[in-house]
Formats: C-alpha cells, structure tokens, sequence
C-alpha cells in the first residue's frame, strides 16, 4: 500500500512539473514574441498573431519548434485569431502585460515548489497513516 501512496506522488510530481515547464515555456514564449513585436501598436501584433500580415508588419509569430508537431497550421491561424480578438480587448492593460511577463515565471516554479511540497506533506501523512493502521 505504502509503495501506491509513493507511486502515486511520483506520477503526480511528474505531472506537475510537466505542466509547470510547458508553462514557464509558454509565457517565455510569449515575452519573446512580445518583445520582438516591438513597442509599436496592438493592431501590429495581432495582425502579427493572426496570420495576416499586412504592408509594414514584417513579424510573424510563428509555431515554436516544440510545439510542431500537435498544432497544425488551419489550428495555429484560428488561434491568431483568438488571440486577435483578446488583444484588442485587453489594449488597455498591454503596457501592465510587458512588465507581468518577467515575473511570471519565477511565480511558476514558486507555485510549483508549493504544490510540490503539498503533495510530499499528503504522501508522507499517507505513509504514516498506512504505518498506523497496519500496527
């Protein structure tokens, strides 16, 4: 039973930290396409993201090399648009966005050392439980 309790923290661990890498990558991703879209207006970067690149828009945000293989192109240009359609939404917080980015990921592996040390704390009393009962 202790060896289930045990197996169970480490797929979830394993879980975890999957989940707060690809995190930690999106958002970086996400700096970087922020900072080469350059400080010009919201409608260059969102015609950026959207796919439809027009006389002086000369960035287009293209799939990270990572993420290739699981999105294909008709998929990454409905999320242009998406994300086109929430940029111009939220043109009132960019310049709040640019300066969140840059501590967004510290605060990523700050939650994942929290969660991770819930988990251990669970699985620990788990395995004191388990020693309990077996007594």
């Amino acid at each position: 039973m202790k060896l289930a309790v045990w197996g169970t923290f480490a797929a979830l661990t394993l879980i975890w930290t999957g989940c707060a890498a690809l995190l930690a990558q999106l958002i970086q991703w996400v700096a970087q396409g922020t900072a080469s879209a350059g400080t010009g207006t919201v409608g260059v970067l969102t015609e950026s993201l959207s796919g439809s690149i027009t006389g002086a828009v000369t960035h287009a945000v293209t799939v990270p090399p990572w993420l290739s293989p699981w999105i294909d192109t008709i998929g990454w240009r409905a999320l242009g648009e998406t994300a086109t359609g929430a940029m111009r939404a939220a043109e009132s917080s960019l310049p709040f966005l640019g300066q969140a980015v840059s501590w967004l990921g510290p605060v990523v592996w700050i939650l994942w050392g929290i969660g991770i040390v819930v988990m251990l704390g669970l699985a620990l009393l788990g395995n004191w439980s388990i020693g309990r009962l077996a007594r």
